[in-house]
C-alpha cells in the first residue's frame, strides 16, 4: 500500500516483488499523508490545505475493492500512522502523538496523547514501545502501558 499525497491510496499485489500489480486505488478527495494496516483493515492519514484531518478506515479484506467503514477526525494534522494492535498511533502534527483503541475497527475509541515541543511528524510502534520524532527534534522512545 502507498500513501501518494493528492492521488489517494494504492494497493497492490506484490505475490512476485518483481512484478508488482495494481489492484486498487482509493481517492479520499484529499491529502493523504500516511497509511498503517493490520489484517483486513488499513488506516490512511487524510487532510485538506486548509488544516482539517481525519484518520479513514477502510475494510481491506477485498483489496480490489477498498471501503470506508469510519472516518475519524483529528485535531491536529494527522502525518504517519503505526498499528501495534490493539492500538493505532497517529502523528497528528501540532497536536502530538495520539492513541486510539482499535479493538473495534469501525468504532476507534481515542485513550491518550503525548504532547510534545514541537511537531510529531513520525511514528513507529512495537509492541509497548512507540518511538516518535518531527521538527528538527530527536526522535523520542516512549512506553506505552497497556
Amino acid at each position: 500500500m502507498v500513501a501518494a499525497r493528492q492521488s489517494g491510496l494504492f494497493i497492490y499485489d506484490v505475490t512476485d516483488p518483481s512484478s508488482p500489480g495494481l489492484l486498487s486505488q482509493y481517492k479520499p478527495g484529499h491529502w493523504t499523508r500516511g497509511v498503517a494496516s493490520e489484517g483486513g483493515v488499513a488506516y490512511l492519514s487524510v487532510s485538506t490545505t486548509k488544516g482539517a484531518s481525519w484518520v479513514h478506515v477502510l475494510d481491506i479484506s477485498d483489496p480490489s475493492d477498498p471501503q470506508l467503514i469510519k472516518r475519524l477526525e483529528t485535531p491536529g494534522i494527522a502525518q504517519r500512522l503505526a498499528v501495534s494492535s490493539p492500538y493505532l498511533y497517529v502523528a497528528d502534527r501540532q497536536a502530538g502523538l495520539r492513541i486510539y483503541d482499535i479493538s473495534t475497527p469501525a468504532k476507534p475509541q481515542f485513550i491518550s496523547r503525548f504532547k510534545r515541543r514541537g511537531n510529531v511528524m513520525e511514528v513507529a510502534a512495537s509492541d509497548a514501545l512507540v518511538v516518535i520524532g518531527g521538527s528538527g527534534r530527536q526522535a523520542q522512545i516512549l512506553r506505552h502501558s497497556r
